[in-house]
C-alpha cells in the first residue's frame, strides 16, 4: 500500500490510526493502525517541521520519502523500521545534521537506521 500527501490534505500521522472500542483489545494502547501494510510513505515538500516517533509503529514501511521539509532531527524510533531500505530525506536540514555526524554513511538508510537505533537504545 502506497500513500501519498501533499500541501494542506497532510494528516497528522495520528489520523493513521484509529481508536478502538473497549472490547478488550490492548493494541498500543487502545489505537490500532489503519494502514498496518503501509510499505511506501511519501509525505515530501510538505513543509513539515517534525516527524512523530509514532512513525515507528509502521513496521512494514519500506519507503519513506520525507525530502524538501524543514525536519531538523528524526525521531530514534525510526531506528525500528527494520524493512524500511529507502530513506529519501535530501534537502532536509536533519541530512546535514547526520553528514555531520555519520560522513558518507549518512546517505545509506542502514547506516541512519543503527545509529537512530543506537539513540533509541540509551
Amino acid at each position: 500500500m502506497t500513500l501519498y500527501w501533499t500541501g494542506s490534505d497532510l494528516p497528522n500521522i495520528n489520523a493513521l490510526k484509529r481508536d478502538l472500542l473497549s472490547d478488550g483489545n490492548n493494541i498500543e494502547e487502545g489505537r490500532e493502525l489503519l494502514y498496518p501494510a503501509l510499505t511506501l510513505l511519501d509525505i515530501s515538500h510538505n513543509c513539515m517541521m517534525s516527524l512523530t516517533p509514532d512513525i515507528g509503529l509502521f513496521t512494514q514501511l519500506s519507503e519513506l520519502k520525507i525530502a524538501g521539509n524543514r525536519l531538523k532531527e528524526l525521531p530514534s524510533e525510526m531506528g525500528l523500521l527494520k524493512k524500511l531500505w529507502n530513506l529519501d530525506l535530501s534537502g532536509c536540514p536533519a541530512e546535514k545534521c547526520l553528514q555531520a555526524l555519520l560522513g558518507d554513511k549518512a546517505k545509506k538508510t542502514a547506516a541512519v537506521l543503527s545509529y537512530l537505533k543506537s539513540v533509541k537504545e540509551e
